[in-house]
């Protein structure tokens, strides 16, 4: 199997780094304090693994991680909720817990996406 190493796929995973470097940043003992922090890393996260996924698709590594299909797909569910969460926070504060419940439906379809996620590389 080759493996495709290009310019675009260079970029990708600059993008990855740049992303973990600033959920250390965000979620820091000083920086995790602040729940807009939390929220931004939160948001961060999901998008850094939907990028990872879609690296690991690009270049062809996937083949080598099968156990990695379809990981971040109950992470793209988690963007809208946490960005809507971020963006409440920068305008009003404190977050009430009620607004939770918009993360409902992402636990709702990782309780579903389970299944698949523990099935062997085999059906995979």
């Amino acid at each position: 199997m080759s493996y495709r190493i290009d310019l675009f796929s260079t970029f990708i995973f600059l993008g990855i780094v740049q992303g973990v470097f600033l959920l250390f940043f965000f979620l820091s003992p000083e920086n995790r304090k602040n729940e807009v922090n939390l929220f931004h890393a939160l948001f961060l996260f999901s998008i850094t693994a939907c990028i990872f996924e879609i690296f690991l698709m690009y270049t062809g590594y996937i083949m080598n991680m099968l156990y990695l299909v379809d990981f971040s797909e109950v992470l793209s569910f988690v963007i809208g909720p946490s960005f809507y969460l971020l963006v409440v926070s920068l305008i009003r504060g404190p977050v009430p817990r009620k607004y939770y419940w918009h993360f409902a439906f992402p636990v709702l379809y990782l309780l579903l996406h389970i299944p698949f996620l523990i099935l062997g590389e085999d059906f995979k």
